[in-house]
């Protein structure tokens, strides 16, 4: 370690032991010695009165312009000093900085359209902090779309911002569009309600109604009046109380709530469909095959094509029962699904696919199932008008997958509660390669939050050279302790790795994306797919899923090379039939590989009459990569991603996959090259290339 380097390091030993200090006093009530900790300290509770303020931060002046600054400046001098990871990570054991991170969270996301009204307000000495946030939320979106827009200037914040469970289920369900419609329909809600309820049922019932009435988005030729969240409301609530829904319904959260109480269906519907939905189907893992009893149908009994739309049903809307009753196509049979899954309290929606119209929905155990299905998970799409999971991500979170990923998420709600406090925090102290090495903690506190792995790539990719080297030594502790987590059990070394094919290339990424999607060649000349592992790996076997009946007639070989210059080297081709849909497997073989060939020939017309020769669905190459990360120094930060990514996500969970693949996306878009700097002289320096 260089001189340099030697004093920066003993500069934060310094600090990390002040902080501690500060820490330590503060558990044990003495005095503390920042501005934001008085604060806590002064009222624990957030139950003083005069300026007091909401869970135990204290508003500091009379005349301030707006709430949150108030609130981020004592979270910057709680969290500011904190140049060390450990220091922070100990003062965030504090339940009041986590609350005031989750205040601050919330206050910050209702945004610019608030803040200029708490700015034009002018706060009396004994007024309380939140008084003018209360007054401004009557005056954001639109007068005619919050219920009782009249007095919303009456709603009192502080039920919600003093409720910590009520924030963990609002800010950890997805995101939402228009925040402050969500807000004050809300507040309308929780009064009447026990706020303070560790478990709250109830509150997390209101905030999935407050986040779908805030989205607004239904269809409305499935029902004759606009969907009324407050009855809604009150109709699942006592659904559930009469033990009208399955086992269960009340330990979702507010996140799975959303995708039941969203329904495009009327409350009549849903009331339908438990007492007509069949009996057989009447179960939390069959629920999903309700979809079946609708008829597919293209023209009603008068001829009328299903693609006139409402005139296929006689210009009634499309209710559950008129969809029953008349039929249709794959809209009409996916919604109705859904619909009546979300009738029995189970998390269900349409997703789209390539001219196609299918519905995933929540199985127990948490694994959600396409139903209708044409495409697989990886060609499907959110549906127009269904709510977005993680919104910040933009285009991304419009695919499908994005589901299975926040399902993980919401199963160690706890963990994920706990990364995005950490997430937040890092935006309060103020050295980067604290804030790095704070992403990192966020991300290993829990996996599958993107929100959380899209903070740290995005920051990573403009790191300085300081911060990039004291992030590859952080993160390499972590790779090896995901590795070891792994064991020795072999893993799929091809998943989401590069694929050149022989035509159809679009497609040919298709065989390592982890589902049945296809790649099927229309070309009669042989075909070929070559995948590069990226590095180079022990193969202990290879495993190959066909297209329909392919695995009895297509000719296959397998070959594999060390490096891309190598000569290949024959392993096995297919000699046994594979049931429809089936898979081939091949025995590895012990020499180090990286490139893997599959040479196809004797091209057959498909079985399903779609113009094709060859079809594979997927290519497993199971194995272990031959190095590990104690290999040597010098490695670079992308390479220290991709190992600690396959550590993390290395089952063959849709889940991991999924997550896998939204994380390397990430990493591309950043469109970066972030290489390890040797030298001290760089301190300055950018490494980006």
């Amino acid at each position: 370690m260089d001189g340099q380097q030697q004093e920066y390091r003993e500069a934060q030993r310094h600090r990390f032991e002040a902080s501690k200090a500060v820490a330590e006093a503060a558990a044990i009530h003495a005095p503390p010695t920042t501005p934001g900790m008085q604060a806590m300290a002064a009222d624990p509770g957030g139950r003083g009165g005069g300026r007091q303020g909401v869970g135990g931060f204290r508003h500091t002046g009379a005349r301030t312009g707006a709430c949150a600054e108030a609130l981020r400046r004592q979270l910057s001098s709680a969290l500011g000093g904190c140049e060390q990871t450990a220091a922070t990570l100990e003062v965030l054991r504090m339940p009041q900085l986590q609350h005031g991170l989750l205040q601050w969270a919330l206050l910050d996301k209702l945004g610019g359209s608030w803040t200029a009204a708490v700015a034009a307000t002018t706060l009396a000495a004994s007024e309380s902090w939140t008084s003018p946030l209360r007054k401004a939320l009557s005056c954001v979106g639109e007068a005619d779309v919050v219920p009782g827009a009249d007095d919303l200037g009456g709603l009192d914040l502080d039920a919600l911002l003093r409720c910590r469970s009520a924030l963990e289920a609002l800010l950890m369900s997805g995101g939402c569009s228009n925040w402050p419609v969500a807000v004050g329909f809300l507040c309308r809600l929780l009064p009447q309600e026990d706020s303070t309820s560790s478990l709250g049922f109830r509150v997390r019932l209101a905030v999935a109604c407050a986040l779908c009435y805030a989205e607004g988005a239904t269809d409305p030729n499935m029902h004759d009046t606009p969907i009324d969240f407050v009855e809604r409301y009150y109709c699942f609530g006592r659904a559930a109380k009469d033990g009208l829904l399955f086992a269960g319904f009340e330990m979702l959260t507010a996140w799975h709530l959303r995708y039941v109480v969203g329904s495009w269906h009327a409350d009549g519907c849903l009331d339908w469909a438990r007492r007509n939905v069949n009996n057989e189907v009447r179960h939390p893992d069959k629920v999903g095959e309700a979809a079946r009893m609708v008829r597919y149908k293209d023209f009603n009994e008068s001829g009328v094509s299903v693609q006139e739309g409402l005139r296929f049903y006689d210009g009634k809307k499309s209710t559950m029962p008129v969809i029953f009753s008349y039929g249709g196509v794959c809209g009409a049979v996916s919604k109705f699904g859904a619909s009546a899954c979300q009738a029995f309290g189970v998390p269900a929606m349409p997703v789209g696919q390539l001219g196609h119209c299918a519905m995933i929905w929540r199985a127990p155990g948490g694994e959600w199932t396409l139903e209708n299905d044409n495409s697989g998970l990886s060609q499907s799409r959110m549906h127009d008008g269904i709510q977005r999971t993680w919104q910040e991500l933009g285009t991304k979170s419009e695919e499908a997958g994005i589901i299975s990923v926040m399902e993980q998420a919401q199963g160690m709600f706890s963990r994920y509660v706990h990364s995005e406090v950490i997430r937040w925090a890092s935006r309060f102290v103020q050295n980067h390669s604290a804030s790095l090495e704070l992403l990192l903690e966020a991300v290993a506190a829990c996996p599958f939050n993107l929100l959380a792995w899209s903070e740290l790539l995005g920051q990573l990719a403009r790191a300085t050279a300081v911060a990039a080297r004291m992030f590859v030594e952080t993160l390499q502790t972590h790779v090896v302790a995901a590795e070891s987590a792994m064991g020795s059990s072999p893993y799929d070394l091809s998943l989401m790795r590069p694929v050149r094919g022989s035509s159809d290339q679009d497609r040919a990424p298709n065989v390592v994306d982890g589902t049945s999607s296809e790649w099927f060649p229309a070309s009669e000349e042989p075909q070929w797919l070559v995948i590069d592992l990226q590095r180079t790996c022990f193969v202990t076997s290879v495993r190959v899923q066909w297209w329909g009946d392919y695995g009895t007639k297509t000719d296959l070989r397998i070959s594999s090379s060390h490096s891309e210059e190598s000569q290949l080297t024959y392993r096995g081709r297919r000699e046994v039939s594979a049931d429809f849909n089936g898979w081939s497997d091949f025995t590895g073989w012990t020499e180090p590989t990286r490139i893997l060939r599959l040479d196809l020939s004797n091209p057959q017309p498909d079985c399903l009459g779609c113009g094709k020769q060859y079809g594979l669905r997927q290519v497993k190459v199971m194995g272990r990569r031959c190095d590990s990360v104690e290999d040597g120094p010098g490695q670079e930060p992308k390479d220290l991603l991709a190992r600690w990514i396959e550590g993390l996500f290395s089952t063959s969970r849709q889940a991991d996959i999924q997550a896998q693949g939204f994380v390397r996306h990430i990493i591309d878009a950043e469109a970066w090259v972030l290489r390890t700097p040797t030298t001290s002289t760089q301190e300055d320096g950018c490494v980006i290339c």
